[in-house]
């Protein structure tokens, strides 16, 4: 602070001013003299001009500030001095450890078989397979009649962790795997038996009695996949601040060959055993329908076409579990339902003729009794006859009730083959093999219509998916191919790698190569000696650290009540905290968040929350406070792996800060805003000079005195009655309301 005998106090706590001699203080008091002056002179102009901020600057800031008026925003804050506080930092760090000791099952699907601890982590946060349904709508064949069907979860053929990968929580109504798998079990369900062009729409809302629907546990899966899929892998340093973390306590990385090396073999197999018979098979077929391109047959490949579809379904059902591309199958039975949907298309469209000609028949017979002379009774049963007929009857020698007989036997013959067309509609065929032959039966019509009824355009169109189907196996080898030579390529370079981190790496893209980017590989780690004393102390005392939110404070929920303000701020906290409320509705197991504190302190308190105060005085150094869930109790000891959610920092301010100021003249209240000075350097120099700001107030104050004009030079003028200047809305004449200020002083009469 300054002496107080001083003139000129400036000053703050905790500074002082340099010892200096009587020349010195002198030369510094002028020059505070000379700053107040130009402090009153700018005073003066902001109130003579309504200058209600200076801005020194640059070009490109002043340009930034006159754009912001122009556009009538608020003007860029000006930036002074801002001196960050200082204090000791808190390092908060979020895990989720996994247990390492998880077995694989020789029935286990390729995502569990590389991830195991994450799967069986998930089993017990998800709902069980068999308690999480939703309902699939159909009609019966027969009757038409809305019938419904609920598949679970476990129908699917799927485990949990796959649901992360095959369900699109944010809308479940798009086209995905699961609807995919939802259908293909509903469809091969033998008891069922459901009709392709009959399966309805599926509800994720709705679900068996008692069960969860996808729709409730989408939620849960949104925030699983934020905070599983978007975080990145622990490390034995995240256990310790940078600054601790030395040669001695860094531990070991490691992931075992076999988490991969598995996936060249089982890829291979099913291009060998499932995908090159399928194409073999299906290329001989085609040989022989295109054995005349002119004319292709397609009769070497009807009977086959239903396995075609049901093998490259099984195929594509199998690869999907590796999240390879191009095995969505839905299509295939979207094309099957199209056909069916044809077929039954032209089959309405005879029914609906043939009624045309049933009416057009029983018209003319209706008349038939009015009629007395045989010759014109023998030429209206002839003319209904042609109606129903495409052969007309010789009525040579026949009387007109020997014709009648024959004409209704046709008759006949036309409502059954009408009516077996209208039940082909109840067919319990599910396959195109069994309509067609059902459809070809009913065939030809040419005694009944001269429109000629095939199946033609359907036999072209099974054609043309053999082709499709064919055309996706060979797709799928070749894409399979080319990653089995990519895996074992990796594999190879796994191999001969020594770094352990590198290591990792390289078994890290082998299973991206396969699974795709979104893939998740969780490297297991060691615990140095060192370290691992301390996190084993550090964990033991977890519930001590929290004594005085809970004894002092009265706190029963400590970790709650910070993970719940971290909720509010922090996008991965609130994914927690919604996991956390989730599974507590779900029935199912919440991870439970325990806080430990590095380095370890018997009688330290969390520095999470509100901590004793005699707590800060104790804080020398930085503190890692590290929050974790744990799958099973903590053991230094053991092979650790896990997921770190969230980190970051934040500061315990200290007691007293050095800073600078900055200070302005107050802004009349009783005036809006009207002037800014802007003044800018008129040389790029890097630095200001005083002289350029006093030069600018001069010239400003000049210009000032230019424009300036007393009120007393206006008082003997017509221009008086303008003072003070107001701007409203007005009119000459009082048809519309406004106010007419001009009455007041009866300027209007003064006007000629």
């Amino acid at each position: 602070a300054a002496p107080a005998d001083q003139k000129y106090p400036f000053g703050f706590p905790n500074t002082k001013l340099p010892d200096a001699t009587p020349a010195q203080k002198d030369a510094i008091n002028a020059e505070i003299d000379r700053l107040l002056d130009l402090y009153d002179a700018v005073s003066d102009l902001a109130i003579a001009e309504g200058v209600h901020q200076i801005v020194m600057g640059n070009y490109d800031r002043a340009a930034a500030t006159l754009d912001a008026y122009g556009q009538a925003t608020f003007p860029p804050v000006p930036e002074v001095v801002q001196t960050p506080r200082s204090g000791i930092a808190l390092t908060h760090r979020v895990a989720l450890h996994f247990d390492t000791g998880v077995a694989v099952g020789p029935n286990d699907n390729p995502r569990v078989k590389a991830e195991p601890a994450l799967n069986r982590w998930l089993k017990d946060v998800l709902p069980p397979a068999t308690k999480l349904s939703c309902k699939v709508n159909y009609k019966d064949a027969a009757t038409k009649a809305d019938k419904h069907t609920f598949v679970s979860f476990a129908d699917l053929g799927l485990q949990p962790i796959d649901l992360l990968y095959v369900m699109a929580p944010d809308n479940l109504q798009a086209r995905s795997e699961l609807e995919d798998r939802i259908r293909d079990v509903v469809l091969r369900d033998a008891a069922l038996k459901v009709r392709p062009d009959l399966l309805g729409d599926i509800s994720y809302i709705e679900s068996s009695s008692g069960d969860f629907s996808f729709f409730q546990v989408a939620p849960l899966v949104r925030s699983l996949r934020v905070l599983l899929l978007r975080s990145r892998t622990l490390r034995p340093t995240d256990a310790a601040l940078p600054t601790d973390v030395t040669s001695q306590n860094v531990g070991t990385v490691s992931l075992e060959r076999t988490r991969v090396d598995f996936l060249p073999g089982k890829l291979t197999d099913v291009n060998n055993t499932k995908l090159a018979p399928l194409q073999n098979q299906l290329k001989t077929d085609l040989d022989a329908v295109y054995a005349d391109p002119e004319h292709p047959d397609p009769s070497p490949l009807l009977p086959k076409i239903d396995n075609y579809i049901a093998a490259i379904v099984e195929v594509c059902r199998d690869l999907a579990r590796y999240g390879l591309p191009q095995t969505g199958f839905g299509i295939f039975y979207e094309t099957k339902s199209g056909l069916f949907q044809q077929l039954f298309k032209k089959t309405d469209s005879v029914v609906e003729r043939w009624k045309g000609k049933l009416d057009e028949y029983d018209a003319l017979m209706t008349t038939l009794p009015t009629v007395v002379d045989e010759a014109e009774r023998i030429a209206l049963i002839l003319k209904a006859e042609r109606a129903i007929s495409t052969s007309a009857t010789d009525a040579t020698g026949k009387t007109s009730a020997q014709l009648l007989v024959i004409v209704q036997g046709k008759e006949s013959a036309f409502r059954t083959r009408q009516g077996d067309f209208e039940d082909l509609k109840k067919t319990n065929a599910t396959t195109l093999q069994g309509l067609i032959n059902e459809f070809n039966g009913l065939l030809p019509v040419t005694d009944f219509d001269l429109q000629e009824v095939t199946t033609d355009d359907e036999e072209k169109q099974i054609i043309i998916l053999a082709e499709d189907i064919r055309s996706r196996a060979e797709q799928l080898i070749a894409d399979i191919e080319k990653r089995v030579d990519a895996l074992n390529n990796k594999l190879n370079d796994f191999d001969v790698a020594a770094d352990a981190e590198e290591r990792v790496q390289i078994l890290t893209d082998a299973a991206r190569s396969v699974f795709g980017d979104e893939f998740l590989l969780v490297p297991s780690f060691t615990i140095a000696a060192n370290q691992t004393a301390e996190w084993n102390n550090a964990y033991a005392n977890r519930a001590a650290l929290l004594d005085y939110q809970k004894t002092t404070l009265k706190n029963d929920f400590p970790v709650d009540d910070w993970i719940y303000g971290l909720a509010r701020v922090r996008e991965k906290m609130r994914h927690i905290e919604n996991l956390l409320f989730l599974t507590e509705a779900l029935d199912t197991k919440s991870p439970e968040l325990e806080p430990v504190q590095f380095p370890f302190s018997a009688d330290a308190a969390w520095m999470a929350l509100e901590f004793p105060p005699e707590a800060k005085s104790k804080l020398e150094r930085e503190l890692l406070l590290y929050t974790a869930a744990y799958a099973k109790p903590f053991d230094g000891t053991q092979t650790q792996c896990g997921l770190l959610l969230d980190e970051w920092t934040e500061v315990v301010p200290g007691e007293t800060e050095t800073t600078g100021i900055a200070f302005h003249f107050d802004k009349p209240n009783c005036e809006p805003p009207q002037v800014i000075l802007l003044v800018t350097p008129t040389q790029f120099t890097g630095a200001w000079k005083w002289d350029d700001l006093v030069t600018t107030l001069h010239d400003t104050l000049d210009m000032a005195r230019t424009r300036a004009v007393e009120p007393q030079q206006l008082d003997q003028t017509e221009l008086s009655v303008f003072l003070p200047a107001t701007i409203t809305a007005t009119t000459w004449q009082p048809i519309t309301i406004a106010a007419d200020l001009a009455r007041v002083n009866n300027y209007l009469a003064k006007v000629p």
